[in-house]
């Protein structure tokens, strides 16, 4: 076990940067059983013991620089992108030496067809340099709309989120959880949710706001544990009445390059000769696909042959980025064309 004889500091440097990949994972069964974990004591040097969260299902995080993403163009401030192999979705982030923000995300959010989400202002999910005792507030919000023709007589559906949070680092301590025991520091904050639900008639009178149980306002204590290099959150929770605890991620895997899967490594994926004059043999099979160096998209096929031909030779000489979705995660590696 690791013990802690003083608080540590989280900065910007914590922070998984592209071409590294995480697992979280979910407890989804403790979810309905109210007061079966609780946040536990805020102050210094403290213990917090979660080595009993389970792992309903996990998620495969892939990070990677936007500008090798087709959506990263509309996120010019971002720096960081997340790619979850479960959903398909984007986050685009600013990870700054002020803290980390949430710019926007490309995905599915509706069952409706994936979409662009802008947020303004940008959602802040940690401040930099964390220490003992420190703290941040931050508004935030986003606001889209997309067709919508379920509904008799309506043609649109539009979302707007308002979500304010009022943080501060409360804790410090060991935390132990499946992954095992790091010194860290714990985030406590009171978060409130505004989401409100409009549709657009075909007529007049515009948008509608068709108020409850769509149009909802959420108070929770969202509750999450930071180590030195571990990538993401050790820990994360919303703590709401009577004792429920919800939205339990806790990080099941520690970052590595390339690809990985809920059983480990990837093994035996491969792309040769590299560099080539623009054949590659690619040794995997799933969704291949290739990105030039400002982000655009080159090459795509979904193989499920062992072994895949990719021909890159009308791209002009360079460094290519090629990703392999395979199912069980997302292989990302360099290609250099010389002719």
């Amino acid at each position: 076990m690791i013990i802690s004889n003083a608080q540590i500091t989280i900065t910007n440097g914590d922070v998984a940067y592209p071409g590294y990949q995480l697992q979280m994972a979910h407890d989804t069964e403790k979810d309905t059983m109210p007061g079966s974990i609780n946040p536990g004591p805020a102050g210094a040097n403290q213990t917090w013991n979660f080595s009993t969260l389970l792992n309903s299902s996990v998620d495969t995080l892939t990070f990677v620089n936007p500008g090798f993403l087709p959506s990263g163009a509309n996120f010019p401030n971002a720096n960081l992108a997340i790619m979850n192999s479960t959903d398909g979705s984007e986050i685009y982030l600013e990870n700054t030496p002020n803290g980390l923000f949430i710019d926007g995300a490309y995905g599915d959010p509706t069952g409706m067809g994936a979409m662009v989400i802008t947020f303004n202002p940008t959602e802040q999910l940690a401040d930099f340099t964390t220490t003992y005792l420190t703290s941040f507030q931050n508004t935030s919000g986003f606001d889209f709309s997309f067709p919508f023709t379920i509904i008799p007589g309506v043609d649109s559906l539009r979302i707007k989120e308002i979500k304010i949070k009022d943080v501060v680092t409360d804790g410090w301590g060991n935390v132990t959880t499946p992954l095992g025991t790091y010194p860290s520091l714990r985030n406590r904050g009171r978060v409130i949710t505004i989401d409100t639900v409009f549709v657009h008639p075909v007529g007049p009178p515009g948008w509608v706001d068709i108020g409850p149980p769509y149009t909802t306002t959420d108070t929770v204590w969202h509750f999450s544990w930071w180590a030195n290099g571990k990538g993401f959150p050790l820990l994360e929770f919303d703590s709401t009445t009577a004792d429920t605890i919800k939205n339990i991620t806790w990080l099941k895997t520690l970052p590595v390059i390339g690809g990985i899967s809920e059983t480990g490594k990837l093994n035996g994926v491969n792309a040769y000769p590299n560099p080539s004059t623009g054949k590659f043999i690619v040794e995997s099979n799933g969704e291949i696909s290739v990105y030039n160096s400002i982000g655009e998209k080159v090459y795509i096929k979904t193989s499920t042959a062992r072994k895949t031909e990719v021909d890159l030779t009308s791209q002009a000489d360079g460094v290519y980025f090629l990703h392999i979705n395979t199912g069980k995660g997302i292989v990302t590696k360099k290609l250099i064309i010389s002719k």
